[in-house]
């Protein structure tokens, strides 16, 4: 695990290192359709300084409706390079975070099942990755769980990948001072080619007007509209935790 996150941590790093591998890359067969491709990744991007139970709950929630879709594996993600924030001294080191995420891993509820508790088995994965935005995490997580696929069955189609979020956080990939001059379209058709966005809000009055102002903004509407953003059921009972 040292050398993986020293690795991760070097200016320059580009790619993902895989910590603990997601099983159920390649499901069993199905009829159907939600998908592109067989394998739909749950993925929580969190630095876990500490992992509290909210993370966990959400970690551990199913795919919203309309499409039947579940998911057939679960990643815990470890950014090392934030694009708002910087270590503060006290923090956890990069080490201690992947150490606090492996333990998480342990908690965090079956892909195709809602609920926590699991305890170890449950096959969820961890992975630490340098890159500060969504499009660029979702690019190299393409990648390297396309390669994972392919050792377990050749010829499959890349994953599915859908990043859980908070409301700051969908805040913040709809914020365009994160993109070059007139990026933002153009990032955001590169990121919903293959994801999807769950956001799922701690449940405060104030978060869920932040939220539904979001969701009015054409530039967001559209991407509701056909989608590729849902909302989970505010996490009750987890506004402090």
């Amino acid at each position: 695990m040292a050398a993986a996150v020293a690795r991760v941590c070097e200016p320059g790093h580009a790619g993902v290192e895989l910590l603990l591998a997601p099983r159920a890359l390649v499901p069993a067969p199905s009829t159907t359709s939600f998908t592109p491709s067989g394998a739909h990744i749950a993925i929580l991007d969190s630095s876990f300084n500490p992992p509290t139970l909210a993370h966990i709950a959400m970690a551990s929630t199913l795919f919203p409706p309309p499409d039947p879709g579940a998911y057939t594996a679960r990643l815990l993600l470890y950014s090392a390079r934030n694009a708002d924030k910087t270590p503060k001294h006290g923090d956890a080191a990069p080490a201690q975070r992947a150490e606090m995420m492996l333990l998480a891993a342990r908690s965090v509820g079956p892909a195709g099942s809602g609920g926590s508790g699991a305890g170890v088995g449950s096959g969820t994965g961890v992975a630490l990755v340098s890159e500060p935005t969504f499009v660029a995490k979702s690019t190299a997580l393409v990648q390297a769980l396309s390669q994972q696929q392919q050792q377990q069955q050749k010829g499959t189609p890349p994953p599915a990948l859908t990043f859980l979020v908070g409301t700051d956080t969908l805040v913040r990939i709809f914020d365009p001072k994160y993109y070059p001059a007139s990026g933002l379209g153009a990032a955001l058709d590169a990121l919903f080619a293959h994801a999807w966005l769950v956001c799922c809000a701690r449940g405060t009055a104030d978060e869920l007007r932040e939220q539904d102002a979001l969701l009015a903004r054409p530039d967001v509407a559209v991407w509701v509209r056909q989608g590729k953003i849902r909302l989970l059921p505010p996490l009750q009972g987890y506004e402090d935790r």
